[in-house]
């Protein structure tokens, strides 16, 4: 998706933990290439700059999703299907930020995540 028009892509706020958990923004510009920022403009003209959780060897987890805005339908299932998946993604989520525990730990708990991610993305309630 990283040569779709920042204009056709809408983020899905994923983070079970920040505010705007559900909401739907305008991606604004991606900052992908350095630190995984992604802008946003939601519907109330708020800002907010987003991780996309991409980077490798950081601890940091996504915090948005990106669909083509386009896909209506399958925005508004995601929107649905991630109510029902807070208490999974706020579980791993917890495990990712507790830095008591070992790192390894903590990366394979950003790659669950991710992974869980990936299930609702991609799942028939969603396409």
């Amino acid at each position: 998706m990283f040569d779709t028009p920042v204009t056709q892509v809408t983020l899905v706020v994923v983070d079970p933990s920040h505010a705007r958990y559900g909401q739907t923004a305008q991606l604004t510009a991606h900052d992908w290439k350095e630190y995984g920022t992604m802008f946003a403009l939601f519907p109330d003209g708020e800002h907010a700059e987003l991780h996309d959780g991409m980077m490798s060897d950081d601890l940091l987890l996504p915090q948005a999703a990106r669909i083509l805005t386009k896909d209506r339908h399958g925005l508004q299932a995601l929107r649905q299907t991630l109510e029902g998946a807070r208490v999974e993604l706020s579980a791993i989520a917890a495990v990712a930020k507790n830095e008591k525990l070992p790192k390894e730990l903590r990366m394979q708990a950003k790659k669950s995540f991710a992974n869980a991610l990936d299930r609702l993305l991609t799942s028939d309630l969603i396409h």
